[in-house]
């Protein structure tokens, strides 16, 4: 009985649909499994249709599963001889069309039954599915072997709704076989082996659909070889050994194959070269992979997006540069669609980048910053500066002005009563002196002497001036030394408003007890008495 499960891309696989999940589908009847080796010819097994169990269109993939019953005819190809007390490796090649990671593991439970752990002191490999054990226990034994292949995505993938992770396998296949311990002659190195221009183990050939390979495989052998067992793709063609011409002992097997658009995908190819003696060579396997010309020849990803194949499909997936989206990068990204702007600035779409334009009274990257329009002091000093959006307001600050205005008034009441003040103090002051001058209070009149005690008279001299009545008067004295003579000078000072007046000015022709002069400048008349020597 065979088991499978298989995955399509959406609308290319036998036609599984969201609403047709649970049903079988039948897109496929043409499209069979096949027996490619241990057959009498290639046979068609069953068709490829399945139960759908999921699909997805936006993420383009359906699945499916399903069973089916052959009979393989005669023994097969199921006992692998090996020589009696040798050192054995074993190794099962295994591939995987959609580049999944394939691991071996022993199988266990239900999958191997009776058969579970049958062949004594072997390990396993599960990396590279290789059997290693000592053939030392029976002579012509015959041992069963369960091996479970799976595979494993490479990274998450979700499939019919279910997560798997590269640590849970997607599918599995139980493979069973025997293994006989013969007695042969020879040692253990006696046995056919690869040689040079044979490709190494593992070795990875890619192609494409339609392009036709060759593979040869060199072996050389103490003993005749008498055949070259293939394992390999559907459709492939092998030679029989023959000899290779120049190099003495050395057979090779030509193999030829033109894959075609069905077979697209990773294929294994084994050879293993037995002799006359029944001695059989290590494996050697290399895998062929085949594609079609990629999907992104045709760099369908725009914008400079990279496009990456999905497996051996003609799915792909772009990615994108920053600032696109889209399945193909066609769609540039609108960076304001999210407002990113404030304060109702105006957004700049780029690529991977936006601008603002701020409003009058804005700044900053998104015009987040109220600039203020007072910083500069614009106001002078009796007015207050209040910020505004783009603008700013000058109020007159009533505190400022009454102060000023209190200040004001201040200033004058001082004035007022220092003048009070003088005025008042000069009424105390012993004017009779100023008999001595004309009244200039009166009109002009004739010039008119003036005595002084023991003094010479003196003549006057008349003298017009424009004065007022009085202003202020102000006194003062001070002691001078002249010529060895201390006098005391008497100094006053009246002020007076313009008007038209007449006065006289009185020289003396000589000095004797005491000195009168006056002089005016600017409406100030200011009169000096010099006293004698103060002893």
């Amino acid at each position: 009985m065979s088991q499978n499960e298989l995955g399509w891309a959406y609308n290319r696989g036998p036609g599984c649909t969201p609403s047709l999940i649970g049903s079988l589908v039948t897109g496929m009847n043409t499209s069979y499994w096949q027996c490619t080796s241990g057959c009498s010819s290639t046979q068609n097994l069953d068709n490829v249709n399945y139960i759908c169990t999921g699909a997805s269109v936006q993420e383009n993939w359906e699945q499916g599963e399903r069973t089916f019953n052959y009979v393989f005819p005669g023994e097969g190809p199921f006992v692998v001889e090996v020589q009696y007390g040798c050192h054995i490796a074993i190794q099962i090649p295994v591939a995987d069309a959609n580049d999944d990671i394939v691991r071996c593991r022993w199988s266990k439970g239900s999958e191997c039954v009776s058969v579970c752990s049958s062949l004594p002191s072997a390990t396993l490999d599960e990396e590279t599915c290789t059997i290693f054990f000592p053939s030392t226990h029976t002579v012509n034994g015959m041992y069963a072997v369960a091996i479970t292949v799976e595979d494993f995505p490479r990274s998450n993938i979700s499939i019919g709704g279910t997560t798997y992770t590269p640590n849970d396998p997607m599918t599995s296949v139980n493979l069973q076989f025997l293994i006989q311990t013969a007695s042969l002659s020879g040692g253990c190195d006696e046995r056919p082996k690869f040689v040079n221009d044979t490709p190494s183990e593992g070795t990875v050939f890619n192609m494409i659909t339609g392009q036709t390979i060759h593979i040869p495989f060199y072996v050389i052998s103490n003993a005749t070889i008498s055949r070259v067992d293939v394992t390999s793709p559907a459709g492939m063609t092998y030679t029989s050994p023959q000899p290779f011409p120049g190099r003495p002992g050395v057979e090779f097997v030509n193999t030829t194959w033109t894959p075609t658009a069905i077979q697209i995908g990773s294929h294994i190819l084994c050879a293993i070269a037995e002799d006359i003696n029944g001695k059989a060579s290590d494996s050697r396997c290399v895998e062929i992979r085949v594609t079609d010309i990629s999907p992104c020849v045709e760099e369908p990803c725009a914008n400079n997006g990279t496009c990456i194949r999905l497996g051996m499909t003609q799915n792909f997936t772009c990615i994108c540069l920053s600032g696109y989206t889209g399945d193909r990068c066609q769609t540039e990204i609108d960076e304001c669609t999210s407002l990113p702007c404030l304060n109702n600035a105006t957004c700049i779409d780029d690529i991977d980048l936006f601008s603002c334009v701020c409003r009058p009274g804005f700044t900053g990257i998104v015009c987040e910053t109220d600039v203020d329009e007072c910083a500069s002091r614009p106001c002078t000093f009796l007015f207050d500066c209040y910020d505004g959006i783009g603008m700013y307001d000058c109020k007159l600050n009533s505190l400022k002005v009454a102060a000023i205005l209190l200040s004001l008034a201040l200033t004058i009441l001082i004035i007022v009563l220092i003048i009070y003040k003088n005025k008042k103090k000069y009424k105390h002051v012993d004017h009779s002196w100023l008999s001595n001058y004309l009244d200039v209070r009166k009109p002009d009149s004739q010039p008119r002497q003036v005595y002084m005690p023991q003094q010479q008279p003196i003549q006057t001299t008349k003298q017009n001036l424009s004065l007022s009545k009085v202003f202020a008067i102000n006194e003062s004295a001070e002691i001078n030394r002249t010529d060895g003579k201390l006098f005391v000078v008497m100094n006053l000072t009246v002020i007076f408003k313009a008007t038209s007046l007449t006065f006289s000015k009185i020289v003396p022709e000589r000095f004797s007890n005491f000195l009168l002069h006056y002089g005016y400048k600017e409406g100030i008349l200011t009169v000096v008495r010099a006293f004698p020597e103060i002893s």
